[in-house]
């Protein structure tokens, strides 16, 4: 959502398109970004079901479900305690700072 912020500015700003214009590009673009990642993970989802690690039988045991999900969760809390990225952002973004370089001052 960033991203599309920045670039709504930018547009505004340059004076490329009014306020209005620019809000609507950004909300077009964030749209078909949506859809996009709609039909997108459909494929992902069957690609990453993880049918080839574990039998189908023990992949629908709700035990093991729940083991998953635990370990998943886990994981993330204990990065983010010891204060390590737990996305695919930057390392300087997952502690809240801008990755971009800044300007003078």
């Amino acid at each position: 959502m960033i991203t599309v912020t920045l670039f709504l500015a930018t547009l505004f700003r340059s004076r490329t398109l009014s306020y209005r214009g620019a809000l609507a590009w950004a909300t077009v673009t964030t749209l078909a970004g949506s859809a996009a990642s709609v039909y997108l993970a459909e494929g992902l989802v069957s690609a990453f079901s993880g049918k080839s690690l574990v039998p189908a039988t023990v992949a629908s045991d709700p035990t093991f479900l729940v083991s998953v999900a635990a370990g998943a969760g886990t994981t993330v809390l204990a990065a983010t305690l010891a204060g390590l990225p737990i996305s695919t952002r930057s390392w300087g973004d997952s502690r809240g700072r801008d990755s971009q370089p800044s300007g003078p001052g």
